[in-house]
């Protein structure tokens, strides 16, 4: 799986440089290193006319699920944005329980507003984290072809 080279952060942000659209172009807002204290996504991606709100994250599955750990600043800046109609949305690379390593797409306003989507105060819909498996081969359909419906 291409993924099984994503250990940190920073690793996911060189897979979404290396897989994104060639005709895209990545504004990067917060360093990787240090993020900004107004939970501004770390980047935006353009293509054409889009603008997406891209906030990258490194996640652990644990027997519960899987364990979103954003700063509250940052949950509230995707729910804020996206209902502003902003697209936004967390990229995370995930340990899974197994120890297998995958992508998700979780569109901003079904970022979880709690740590599990099990958690009564999340906001998930039956308890239930709302998310797309993200490869490189459907990455810029996720994103772009809104016939997808990862936006709806």
């Amino acid at each position: 799986m291409e993924q099984q080279n994503i250990n940190l952060e920073l690793d996911l942000r060189h897979w979404l440089k290396e897989n994104v659209n060639k005709k895209a172009r990545i504004q990067w807002i917060e360093p990787g290193k240090y993020g900004s204290s107004i939970g501004a996504p770390d980047c935006y991606v353009h293509l054409g006319n889009e603008k997406i709100g891209i906030e990258t994250k490194y996640f652990v599955e644990k027997r519960r699920g899987i364990m979103c750990k954003v700063r509250p600043v940052q949950r509230r800046w995707h729910h804020i944005a996206y209902q502003g109609g902003t697209k936004c949305a967390i990229l995370a690379a995930v340990v899974g329980v197994n120890g297998e390593k995958f992508i998700i797409l979780i569109r901003g306003d079904k970022v979880p507003k709690r740590d599990y989507a099990d958690d009564e105060s999340s906001g998930c819909k039956n308890g239930k984290l709302e998310m797309s498996i993200v490869t490189k081969e459907n990455l810029n359909r996720l994103l772009f072809d809104n016939s997808w419906g990862f936006w709806d």
